[in-house]
């Protein structure tokens, strides 16, 4: 499987899936919200740009579908992520002043409410899911309140960095730092949301293995993928004062030229027009941490049972890359990734664990 056609097609059913996951949390919400809030979607929503909309609730579906989960308890899990998803969606709605909503329902077009009642009807989405899921027996004996109470906490811990840098930071930490306090947490552990629950319900052994391999790739995945997020949001994170790992990597690593380049963007957010060319250095460091890093978090999911080996990975980043609007970034990969083997350094296994 080497090409972008074969991938799409791959992802396809397990984007039907995820549309009929999408339409029962509808239903959910026909018992929750009166009906005049609620508006018809339009005829097709599978029609092109829902797979790359929704990529990573659908490669997640389809890392469970290879790692063996049960076909209800995908659903259960893909239902979990969407109103999670929504709930941190709607969180960061309100934080960068946004209107991104995943639920057909209008409460106005502007201001913190539409966001504020988004993230109070995904938590009763959340919570409806996980009561019936355990009068069906989808729990496996762990009580609904115990995977709502994980889930809560693991979000915490994730908004706890995000709220650290809402009033900005006044210091350039270094780029090691960046990834061990910053990047864990709104890159790697933001993706590895969707291993929680199944990593408390599921308990065939085997499956319970994949799943911790499956847990600790997605990690790599989500810190390289920040790591491109900052190379697009170097501007935004200047004048919003927050940590970015191009900015250390200029501060503390780069050449004179891009350091001065730095201050004049300092300064003046807007000044640098064209980051990739100023910054054409710390960017290559930058893009093949990203690679690498990706690379690793994809080849330890092969060893979950994942379908996308290593060398597919690569083109698959490249997909990536486009839809976060940085396909000018490609020129900067590596040719051969070189990855180390193991999990990544930064990964914690006690995170989404329930209190004893």
């Amino acid at each position: 499987m080497k090409n972008t056609a074969q991938l799409i097609k791959k992802l396809a059913s397990f984007s039907r899936l995820h549309r009929e996951i999408e339409l029962t949390l509808f239903d959910y919400l026909k018992g929750i919200v009166p009906e005049g809030f609620i508006f018809k979607e339009r005829k097709n929503p599978l029609g092109p740009g829902y797979i790359e909309k929704n990529i990573f609730s659908i490669l997640f579906l389809s890392i469970y579908d290879s790692i063996g989960i049960p076909d209800r308890r995908q659903r259960l899990y893909g239902m979990l992520n969407h109103s999670v998803r929504g709930i941190v969606t709607s969180t960061d709605n309100i934080l960068d002043r946004e209107n991104k909503f995943m639920l057909p329902v209008r409460f106005g077009k502007e201001g913190f409410f539409p966001s504020i009642m988004h993230i109070l009807l995904f938590d009763r989405l959340l919570y409806r899911v996980l009561i019936d899921a355990e009068r069906d027996g989808l729990l496996s004996g762990i009580s609904a309140i115990v995977v709502e109470n994980t889930l809560f906490r693991a979000l915490l811990e994730i908004g706890l960095e995000e709220a650290g840098e809402e009033r900005g930071v006044d210091e350039i930490i270094k780029p090691q730092r960046v990834l061990a306090e910053v990047h864990t947490q709104k890159g790697g552990n933001l993706l590895r949301l969707a291993f929680v629950a199944p990593r408390l319900i599921e308990t065939d052994k085997a499956i319970k293995d994949r799943l911790m391999l499956a847990d600790r790739g997605v990690f790599s995945i989500g810190m390289a993928l920040q790591c491109i997020d900052d190379i697009t949001d170097i501007k935004i994170d200047l004048k919003d004062r927050r940590h970015n790992y191009l900015v250390s990597l200029i501060w503390h690593e780069g050449r004179k030229r891009e350091k001065q380049g730095l201050e004049e963007m300092i300064e003046s957010p807007d000044r640098v027009q064209n980051v990739s060319e100023t910054f054409s250095q710390s960017v290559a460091q930058a893009v093949h941490y990203a690679i690498t890093e990706a690379v690793r978090g994809f080849r330890i999911l092969q060893g979950a049972g994942f379908w996308i080996d290593a060398e597919y990975a690569i083109n698959l980043l490249k997909i990536l890359f486009r839809l976060r609007g940085v396909s000018e970034l490609v020129r900067f990969f590596p040719e051969n990734p070189i990855t180390e083997a193991g999990e990544n350094p930064y990964y914690d296994q006690s995170f989404g664990v329930p209190l004893q």
